[in-house]
């Protein structure tokens, strides 16, 4: 057995008000009495905690253990059932699959590992990029490049522009490319898959402002960022209204409780396309009330289902 299954039996143990003895861990892992003291000093050194020795009872006690939530294995559970499932959609090769698993099996005590085949995580989609355009991207982000990228948009306008890769981002399962673009000299947000060809350039990119970086990552709702910042406002009834109530869809939304018990959410936000999307997905429950663009793309969309339906 690994110090690292042994470490966290022994944060386990601790974290319930339980004491433990030295005995105790050498005979369940094999190991030496020496050894199971030198896990004890990393928990002392390493790891901070305050780890006492009782001789009252020929045990060890954790005077504070408030931190260690942090630690639980069932975080660790968690994470393997996840990667777990996502690993039968990725094409990797047996043998890294099992270094994966061993990886993030060495937290997890026998016993709890022993319920991972009761527990079923349903991951979302993949999407897997061309590993041709993301190596590309990847180089570029490397070096500090400029790329030059054929790009075709939403409205299959096809384009060509010098960017400045920035960040790789999977939202919602999908990739995006964050640069900054010097056709329109600003930050935007590219689809992945809709980047047809991209060619590094011997030119190396000067986009040093974090903050505005941040800002601009952090500032609205989905990931098309571009446009100005301003709040999308929509309504809820029925179940939506309740659903909507338990669920948080921007740190800075701001929630009111109507007296029709229909409920108003404001968004910031620069786009509406997501927020239609989602909006959709509530089917007549929830519907926009301003900004314009928004009621009319959402009214667009009606139209186009109904069309779609007939």
């Amino acid at each position: 057995m690994s110090q690292t299954e042994r470490i966290y039996y022994m944060l386990r143990t601790l974290s319930k008000n339980d004491r433990l003895t030295v005995k105790e861990v050498s005979q369940k892992y094999e190991v030496s009495t020496r050894q199971v003291g030198r896990d004890i000093e990393y928990l002392r050194n390493r790891m901070n905690m305050e780890v006492e020795y009782d001789k009252a009872t020929k045990s060890y006690v954790l005077q504070n253990n408030e931190e260690l939530e942090d630690f639980s294995e069932y975080r660790f559970l968690i994470m393997e059932s996840l990667v777990d499932s996502l690993l039968g959609r990725l094409p990797l090769s047996s043998s890294m699959n099992s270094n994966i698993k061993s990886i993030l099996a060495e937290p997890i005590s026998l016993e709890t590992r022993s319920v991972l085949d009761k527990i079923v995580y349903h991951a979302p989609k993949i999407d897997l990029p061309s590993y041709a355009i993301f190596s590309t991207i990847v180089d570029a982000l490397v070096n500090g490049q400029l790329l030059s990228m054929h790009y075709i948009n939403r409205n299959q306008e096809p384009s060509v522009r010098t960017i400045e890769p920035l960040k790789l981002i999977n939202y919602d399962s999908v990739w995006y490319l964050v640069a900054f673009d010097y056709k329109s000299s600003e930050l935007r947000t590219f689809h992945l898959s809709r980047i047809q060809e991209t060619v590094i350039k011997t030119e190396e990119g000067n986009f040093v402002d974090n903050d505005l970086l941040t800002s601009y990552l952090d500032s609205g709702f989905g990931i098309f960022l571009s446009g100005n910042l301003e709040p999308y406002v929509m309504r809820f009834k029925n179940n939506a209204a309740f659903q909507v109530r338990t669920e948080i869809w921007h740190e800075k939304q701001k929630l009111k409780l109507l007296p029709n018990n229909e409920v108003e959410l404001s968004v910031p936000a620069k786009q509406p396309y997501e927020l239609v999307g989602r909006l959709l997905t509530f089917a007549g429950d929830g519907y926009p009330i301003s900004p314009p663009c928004f009621v009319e793309l959402f009214k667009e969309s009606i139209k186009k289902l109904e069309t779609f339906v007939k």
